[in-house]
């Protein structure tokens, strides 16, 4: 048989997917006798069969007989790239795109490559200079979307992907799915993935793509609170042939989040780093899990190989500000805590007014305007008063829900909410503008910056009064406040608060009586309280604990101590100066500065932490031991 006769019928078997009987007809030919098409192709073949290293010594056999043949050029250089030589697989792109710069694909690969070294800029310009060429070109508008996605550029992504000519490919789908997941647009993410699932293109994935769809999927299920169907799909992701540094993680973020197995967590996080370390997202998810297990020392490392990995990744840098917090580091902190603006998009007064930089505000307005959540908020807030003392005018822009409490501590400021329709002041002209929670990068550098004031928010005496009376009516005893959750709760949160039978050892102490701060009582709360301690928690069903946060002050100021978890509750109550105990599920909050167990924001403030491995037990143990001492003390001072 000719070696044409021998080239068609090869090729004919491997594009029918029958790769070793095209191998065997191939190795029917003698090297000796063996042209540049047959060698090729064998190369080709073997490059089918994951072979790398054989693939190429037959793509380079075939280029001493074919120099100049580009698709065989190509398919060598791709065949290094998979193999894990990306530094020699460029360097022949580079020489590919000298030869023919408007090639697509080559052009492409280069932002590939590009991609691998975590070079954003190299990357977006080849894949635009690409889509120039060929301008609905499925895997450069990829390319092109993992960039924007990694600056965190989501609504770039989204809308690049939504230009697309088949906005409905199946890999395209699958990248908008996991833009959305990237952006914590779970639903939106779950209805993609939904999509794409029913779709009668989904067979088009290949096990690489289908294998991550899953994970991806599954990763959209958790954080929606859907932990079965979510773990179901990851076994699914498993169970394919795609080794794969995302499942890995996602595997390794259920077991924290989700099951609290830390340990098989970190069995997991360690596995890919062995197997990818350089990827950066690797680094950057085992430095946030030591971080949530207070290993901050040993986080700060993983957070540097991340953003060495990929310098420009403002998602890497915030991460890396709350571990430079917990470690007392507050000048770079601060620096990079702006970087939190690549997670969430600013609310800002218009484009024209300029953010605050520091400059002299003598004699000059500004607006501040509100961010975050409430105990943020209050945090930030302290900052106010120093932020007065720069500028003839400051008008703060809050959540409705503080504008009374705010405007009587904050007398030197205009406190307006921050709500829709906007309040009339908030279309002013302004000097500047600034976020709330940029504030302490100029005034709380140091530990020393701190005012080291204990009431930071002022009550309303009259109503504070009202509430003592009543209060002082009950038998004698320590008047504790007490608040043990979140509004909101879901498996992954759960971590973080306390059941109110956890609490059941502090009902049980005499000469204490326990006042609600929690809103919104659950249903199987009120029963367990009913059955087991009837009467014991006191309820002023005239206060809404939700909104009314002025009201609910007076009554925290009426109280002798005040014991709640990371929630604006202890927040509000240690702003406003009552003796405060925080039941800290970390095992060191990076929000306390370096400071344990003291707050340099809230002086108030004792610390009781636990570790997230560890159970509430020991910790309300510790609780209940404090508070009894200051039932003895309460006792020995009224004698």
């Amino acid at each position: 048989m000719s070696n044409s006769a021998v080239f068609k019928k090869a090729l004919s078997l491997l594009e029918s997917g029958k790769i070793d009987q095209s191998l065997d007809l191939l190795s029917s030919v003698t090297v000796h006798h063996q042209d540049g098409d047959l060698l090729h192709l064998k190369g080709a073949a073997l490059a089918r069969m994951e072979n790398f290293q054989d693939a190429e010594v037959f793509f380079r056999a075939a280029l001493k007989k074919q120099p100049n043949n580009f698709q065989l050029r190509c398919n060598l250089a791709k065949s290094l790239k998979l193999s894990g030589q990306a530094e020699n697989a460029e360097q022949m792109y580079i020489q590919l795109h000298s030869d023919q710069p408007l090639d697509a694909l080559v052009t492409n690969e280069l932002a590939s490559m590009a991609l691998l070294r975590n070079d954003l800029t190299s990357a977006e310009l080849y894949c635009n200079r690409a889509l120039a060429v060929h301008p609905g070109y499925t895997p450069s508008i990829i390319n092109l979307v993992a960039v924007y996605t990694l600056r965190g550029q989501f609504d770039q992504a989204m809308g690049k992907l939504n230009e697309a000519e088949d906005a409905e490919s199946p890999l395209l789908l699958l990248q908008y799915g996991a833009v959305l997941l990237k952006a914590s647009r779970f639903f939106e993410a779950r209805e993609v993935f939904e999509r794409l699932q029913d779709s009668p293109r989904f067979e088009q994935l290949d096990g690489v793509d289908v294998s991550r769809f899953y994970s991806s999927y599954g990763a959209a299920l958790v954080e929606l609170g859907e932990y079965e169907d979510g773990r179901k799909l990851y076994e699914k992701a498993g169970a394919g042939d795609c080794d794969d540094w995302l499942l890995l993680i996602n595997q390794a973020h259920f077991n924290s989040k989700v099951a609290g197995d830390y340990d098989a967590a970190e069995l997991l996080y360690k596995e890919a780093l062995a197997k990818y370390p350089d990827i950066p997202e690797v680094n950057d998810f085992y430095a946030v899990f030591l971080q949530h297990m207070g290993r901050y020392e040993e986080a700060l490392v993983y957070h540097q190989n991340a953003l060495m990995l990929r310098p420009d990744c403002q998602e890497f840098l915030y991460n890396q500000s709350m571990t430079e917090m917990a470690l007392g580091q507050l000048e770079k902190a601060w620096t990079h805590y702006e970087s939190r603006w690549s997670r969430q998009e600013p609310w800002s007064l218009n484009d024209s007014t300029p953010h605050w930089q520091g400059e002299s505000g003598k004699g000059k307005s500004i607006l501040v305007y509100r961010e975050q959540g409430l105990g943020d908020e209050i945090m930030w807030a302290t900052c106010l008063p120093d932020l007065a003392g720069e500028f003839a005018t400051v008008v703060y822009a809050c959540h409705p829900k503080l504008v009374t409490l705010f405007s009587r501590s904050y007398p030197e400021i205009v406190v307006i909410p921050n709500r829709v329709p906007r309040h009339a002041l908030m279309a002013q002209k302004y000097d500047y503008q600034v976020a709330i929670g940029s504030l302490p990068k100029f005034f709380r550098q140091s530990l020393s910056a701190f005012s080291g004031q204990s009431v930071l928010l002022q009550d309303d005496i009259i109503r504070t009064n009202h509430w003592r009376s009543r209060l002082q009516a009950l038998e004698p005893g320590l008047l504790v406040g007490l608040a043990w959750r979140s509004g909101y709760r879901d498996a992954i949160r759960n971590h973080n608060y306390l059941d109110l039978l956890d609490l059941a050892p502090l009902f049980e102490l005499s000469g204490v009586h326990l006042i609600n701060l929690q809103h919104q009582l659950a249903t199987e709360e009120q029963r367990w309280l009913d059955e087991r301690f009837p009467g014991r928690l006191l309820c002023a069903h005239e206060i809404d604990l939700f909104d009314d946060l002025d009201a609910a002050a007076c009554l925290m100021k009426a109280c002798d101590l005040i014991v709640a978890p990371g929630t604006a509750t202890y927040m509000q109550a240690a702003a406003l100066g009552v003796p405060t105990i925080y039941l800290s599920s970390w095992a060191v909050d990076y929000w306390q500065l370096g400071c344990q167990p003291a707050s340099p924001w809230f002086p108030a403030v004792t610390t009781l932490s636990k570790g997230l491995e560890n159970s509430w037990g020991s910790l309300i143990n510790q609780l209940c031991h404090i508070v009894s001492s200051l039932v003895d003390e309460k006792n020995h001072s009224s004698l």
